[in-house]
């Protein structure tokens, strides 16, 4: 028994360490930034957006902010850092759906608005499902995970393909 508590406690040791040694790699620690940036709702500090995009990203702040992820590996390999991550995210995939609804048994409010004020009144309604998506009793989840791709240039880690990631970040609205 002895022999079995040591060679357990060797393996728990092992992956201690191996979990240390996984979160003090360079691409984890921007990774993790990145994601404190985004959901504190700086997102323009990291992604070049217009406008458009920026309303976009400001209908969905609540989900954003509700994402949660695990580190689950780091490789290099050639100058490269390939991050694996697993996302926690809300499934907004009956959203849009939602929204032609609202907006056909509504229509008639609409009628009479200016092409600006229809427009700022579906995105508001948008926001509403959205939100209550994210918080309604039948709130779905999803768990991706994805990968991101960091090439070292110099003594500097940058993004190199973050597809997966900003696919994600569209919560499976179609």
């Amino acid at each position: 028994k002895v022999r079995e508590r040591k060679k357990n406690k060797m393996k728990t040791d092992f992956k201690e360490d191996n979990k240390a040694k996984l979160l003090a790699h360079p691409v984890v620690k921007i990774f993790e930034e990145t994601m404190d940036t985004i959901q504190a709702g700086n997102i323009d500090e990291v992604f070049d957006l217009n406008e458009e995009e920026k309303q976009s990203f400001e209908i969905l702040e609540k989900p954003i902010k509700r994402i949660r992820y695990r580190i689950i590996n780091v490789k290099e390999e050639n100058g490269f850092s390939i991050l694996s991550v697993s996302l926690i995210i809300s499934n907004l995939s009956k959203a849009k759906k939602k929204l032609f609804e609202k907006v056909e048994k509504l229509r008639f409010k609409l009628n009479k608005k200016s092409e600006k004020e229809i427009e700022k009144t579906t995105l508001k309604w948008f926001k509403e499902i959205i939100d209550e998506e994210v918080d309604g009793e039948d709130a779905k989840r999803n768990i991706d995970t994805i990968t991101i791709k960091y090439k070292k240039v110099g003594n500097e880690w940058v993004v190199e393909d973050d597809s997966e990631l900003v696919k994600a970040f569209g919560f499976r609205i179609e």
